[in-house]
């Protein structure tokens, strides 16, 4: 049971205040997770449309979707109330002077699917094959692959850095890819296109 909340403890930090660097803090997606709103209804003919929230994008309506994204940064009101403090500062920073443990892509043939994929492992600074860890799973969100939680959010960061405060104890962690028709051929594809458009060798290139 212990270990159970002590994981359970460790998912909440990674997931309340991994992508704090987004534009939304991690105290502003839970406020935003504790109180869904259904979204609001077109008005009615002869009705004024519903104000925009305050410091929201234009054409946005209160507790209404944004042109970014699946509705972009949720829009607040004055009774959400924080279900954690924000982080600290640093916090998913990489710091000199500190043991690192190791993030390693490993593809495997999955005998259900028949088709070659690929996770990501971290190991914690010294691992050891003959010794036993707890192991936390982090599958990522719509759109996103096995590389989501460490490239956009940094957790193999995150626990360095809780590792070296020794506020933690080691752990795997695992990060799989959840769209099953995808292979590591297309991940290797979409990887080779995103180099080609950054190198210029786009379409419409010179």
């Amino acid at each position: 049971m212990r270990r159970v909340l002590f994981l359970a403890l460790i998912a909440a930090i990674l997931a309340g205040g991994l992508c704090s660097a987004q534009t939304v803090t991690p105290s502003t997606v839970l406020r935003a997770a504790a109180m869904p709103q259904a979204a609001p209804a077109p008005p009615s003919a002869g009705q004024p449309a519903p104000a925009p929230t305050p410091g929201a994008p234009a054409g946005q309506a209160a507790r209404g979707g944004g042109g970014r994204g699946f509705g972009g940064p949720p829009q607040l009101g004055p009774d959400d109330k924080p279900a954690f403090p924000d982080p600290p500062a640093g916090f998913n920073v990489k710091r000199d002077g500190i043991r690192h443990g190791e993030l390693t892509p490993i593809e495997y043939d999955s005998k259900t699917l028949g088709t070659r994929r690929r996770m990501r492992v971290y190991t914690p600074p010294g691992y050891s094959k003959k010794k036993k860890y707890p192991v936390l799973y982090l599958l990522h969100g719509i759109g996103g692959t096995d590389e989501e939680w460490t490239i956009s959010c940094h957790a193999n960061v995150v626990v360095d850095n809780l590792l070296a405060e020794k506020r933690i104890q080691p752990m795997v962690l695992v990060f799989p890819d959840g769209n099953s028709s995808r292979t590591v051929a297309d991940l290797n594809a979409a990887a080779a296109a995103r180099g080609a458009r950054a190198g210029g060798g786009g379409p419409g290139a010179a």
